[in-house]
């Protein structure tokens, strides 16, 4: 099961004042780090576009809360359910939310847990005109998908307070802050945003999740942090497929619903095929680089190295096949790889399956657009008459159809 956490914390940069609950103590504190309007639609954008493919190319995909209420005001209380419903997508709760808080002598890094880190918090940030049975479902199903980050911002602040120590990391991010407890008043919201990238990559290390995607300033903290190291660190996935599709001529994914030329389900159902299932499979192959793997998707001639992951699949097939514990399972085993090395290729999910769909559905939205113009401009149309489009053919049988 290959899974990605996608993550984008949409906060506008604010100072707060605010008294603590337990000895009404007042505080004040830096959160966020995105300036207001375009650089939070870009990221919305950017983070909606990326879920939208991860259901192409991964099994899990890992959400904390607020992001999952961003996925359910963009697809609506019944898509998410959907999708809640057939356990694709996982909720992080107990993660806390970094701040820089303003001490009497210095600022310091710190963390604070807000309500929408918990189910609770979630339940009551879900729109008021949800009707009762969506908003139970929802908060049920959101339940049963949740997995916990209890700690793991603590971990983060102690990497973090040893990252800041060295030269070599603030040079290479142009901070002048060398420790957490005293923060540069000129890295205030700079450290957030690194915080928020060390804190997923803790969390994508702890709960043992393969990909990430999330604000590009991740990779500049990780080549930052590992230095000589910085070749270890993985490319990314959710570029790799957009560059894929993008030389395969299909559009973005999330512009094609959002505009309403495919649904959810037109790209469940490409997911749930057979094609789709082995082509996540493949994907999640770690021996495949940018440069195999471009070749592979972008080539439609048989692959020398399928047989590298084809034998992912095997023990799923075997299950079905094989419920007689006598028969020889090295037999069969190996009668099934030689047949799907010899006939399955990634490309026949990504034009077969995944292209073909989505060009019938472009096809099918512009002829409907046509008519509609056609009407507008004309008013009713008889059935039998000419085709507006000068096509020859009766308009029953073009554009009427």
């Amino acid at each position: 099961m290959s899974s990605i956490l996608i993550t984008n914390k949409v906060a506008n940069k604010c100072r707060v004042k605010a008294k603590s609950l337990s000895d009404e103590e007042e505080v004040e504190f830096f959160y966020g780090f995105l300036d207001k309007g375009e650089e939070v639609d870009a990221v919305v954008r950017g983070f909606v576009s990326a879920f939208f493919m991860s259901l192409v190319t991964h099994d899990d995909i890992y959400l904390k809360p607020g992001d999952l209420g961003v996925v359910l005001s963009t697809l609506g209380a019944e898509n998410t359910l959907k999708l809640l419903d057939r356990k694709i997508v996982k909720v992080v709760f107990g993660a806390d939310d970094f701040v820089v808080k303003s001490g009497k002598a210095a600022l310091e890094l710190s963390f604070m847990k807000f309500d929408w880190a918990e189910l609770e918090g979630f339940e009551e940030r879900l729109p008021e005109r949800l009707h009762p049975t969506l908003r139970s479902r929802i908060v049920q199903y959101v339940d049963n998908s949740s997995v916990r980050a209890d700690g793991f911002t603590e971990v983060a602040l102690s990497e973090l307070n040893g990252d800041f120590s060295r030269q070599d990391f603030r040079s290479q991010l142009d901070f002048k802050t060398s420790r957490v407890t005293q923060v540069d008043p000129h890295d205030g919201y700079r450290i957030l945003r690194v915080s928020e990238c060390a804190q997923s990559l803790i969390i994508q290390n702890k709960l043992s999740i393969d990909s990430i995607y999330q604000d590009a300033y991740v990779k500049d903290y990780a080549n930052a942090k590992l230095g000589a190291f910085r070749n270890v660190v993985g490319s990314d996935p959710i570029e790799g497929f957009e560059k894929v599709i993008g030389a395969k001529g299909i559009p973005d994914i999330y512009y094609l619903y959002s505009k309403g030329v495919v649904s959810l389900d037109d790209i469940l159902v490409c997911r749930e095929s057979f094609n789709g299932s082995v082509f996540r499979k493949w994907y999640s192959n770690a021996e495949f680089d940018g440069q195999l793997l471009m070749s592979a998707l972008l080539t439609p001639v048989k692959q020398s190295a399928a047989s590298r992951f084809i034998r992912l699949i095997y023990p799923n097939v075997i299950g079905v096949l094989n419920p007689f514990v006598g028969l020889g399972a090295s037999v069969l085993d190996s009668y099934l790889v030689d047949k799907l090395v010899g006939g399955w290729r990634p490309s026949l999910f990504l034009d077969d399956v995944l292209k073909t769909t989505i060009d019938e559905k472009i096809r099918l939205f512009d002829r409907k657009s046509k008519m509609e113009e056609f009407v507008k401009r004309f008013g009713s149309i008889d059935r039998n008459e000419s085709c507006p489009c000068q096509s020859g053919k009766k308009f029953k049988r073009c554009h009427g159809a």
